[in-house]
């Protein structure tokens, strides 16, 4: 099968929902009114020990809902990021606990933008978390009815002129989440190799990608000769292939002359603190990936709801014609498939590798909705304006390139 075949078959991969929703609230506990209460970082305390008791309800929840990926967030970021909580209720029944975080580059700007987002988000790019299956703490058949709530609410210290949802499962977000009530909504593709579909056909992993691929990978191992997987469950075992995993990614991406992720010391030190906390409870590894004395690549991997999240990685520069990477995500599929996890998720993206490495899709959605208001339209036209500028400034150099001097000059 040619390459060409082989992205022909990764466009036509199977693009999959999850698990629907409960349906909606019954008549009695409509009848009981929702109350919103906005909590202020002060009251952080008091939040989170309601964050705990509703998880524990509502569980299993995304792993970026839960009590351990909020709370480090909230002590690595949570003095730079401004943030409220709020705390829904029906009588006196906890129905939702939300962390909203403003936008720092928002800001940050000359025309101070109020842009709130739902869960852990808003960081500056060089320091952002870049969240995916992100999700907040809410009774399932609440959703629709917080949200509104939330969007019309005349709380000054909820002021907003825009409300944004990042990296959330199409499955979850509310259904008034939409085109026709004035949401703008970017879909794009999650790309995932089903876990579960190969178990239960009992056919080998490598048959399920496509021939070219197939070679690749068999001609690697040949060449690798054995291959080590190193799958950490404990903490120190995980910082340790961490470091690695450091060293390997600043090194790759300081080659072609960018910072890589972990220049940034404060989302290097939350990813420390998930270490510290997910690796106990088995939602999160650090898979170290080694051959002939050397290691080829290292994979830190999340686990929502028995999927499989590769998040980051490193991979060993020096390696050759070889493919450090493929082998090191085929070792990693292997050993999630041997451990019963249901898929191998490379999340947003569609790069060919990820294509060639997967065989369904499924869409993940950033969604913003814009208040009624001046500045946002103002902003809009004067990037608008920015954007003429730049092309007539392109269009003029090209036409009279004498007008832009030489080097000498």
């Amino acid at each position: 099968m040619s390459l060409l075949t082989e992205l022909q078959k990764a466009s036509d991969a199977v693009t999959v929902t999850l698990t629907p929703r409960p349906a909606g609230i019954t008549a009695t506990t409509a009848a009981t009114p929702l109350t919103l209460e906005v909590c202020a970082p002060e009251q952080r305390a008091t939040v989170m020990a309601h964050w705990k008791s509703l998880e524990a309800t509502l569980a299993p929840v995304a792993l970026s809902c839960t009590y351990d990926w909020v709370d480090a967030w909230l002590n690595h970021y949570g003095d730079q990021i401004p943030h409220q909580f709020v705390v829904a209720r029906r009588g006196s029944i906890l129905r939702a606990v939300l962390l909203l975080t403003a936008d720092l580059t928002d800001r940050q700007a000359m025309l101070r933008i109020n842009t709130w987002h739902f869960g852990t988000a808003g960081e500056l790019d060089c320091d952002s978390v870049c969240v995916e299956y992100n999700d907040w703490l809410c009774a399932p058949e609440e959703r629709e009815a917080v949200l509104e709530a939330l969007v019309t609410s005349t709380d000054a210290r909820l002021a907003c002129d825009r409300w944004q949802f990042d990296g959330v499962a199409a499955i979850d977000l509310p259904d008034t989440v939409s085109s026709a009530n004035d949401w703008r909504c970017d879909r794009r593709v999650a790309r995932y190799l089903d876990l579960h579909e190969i178990r239960e056909s009992r056919r080998e992993l490598i048959t399920f990608f496509g021939d070219s691929t197939r070679k690749h990978i068999r001609q690697n191992l040949r060449d690798y000769g054995q291959v080590d997987v190193e799958w950490t469950d404990t903490v120190s075992a995980a910082h340790a292939v961490f470091d690695e995993q450091i060293a390997l990614h600043q090194q790759r991406w300081r080659s072609v002359g960018e910072p890589g992720c972990y220049s940034s010391a404060v989302f290097t030190a939350f990813h420390r603190e998930l270490i510290d906390r997910l690796v106990p409870k088995q939602l999160m590894t650090v898979v170290g990936v080694r051959a002939g004395g050397q290691t080829l690549g290292c994979s830190q991997l999340l686990f929502d709801r028995n999927r499989v999240l590769v998040y980051q990685g490193g991979r060993n520069p020096n390696a050759g014609k070889l493919s450090p990477g493929l082998i090191t995500d085929y070792q990693c599929m292997l050993e999630c498939l041997r451990r019963g996890y249901d898929a191998f998720d490379f999340m947003a993206g569609d790069s060919l590798h990820k294509q060639r490495m997967t065989t369904h899709t499924a869409p993940l959605v950033w969604a913003e909705k814009r208040q009624p208001g001046w500045k946002l339209p103002l902003l809009d036209a004067v990037q608008k304006c920015r954007q003429t500028l730049r092309s007539w400034l392109g269009r003029h150099a090209a036409a009279h390139p004498s007008l832009m001097g030489s080097k000498e000059d």
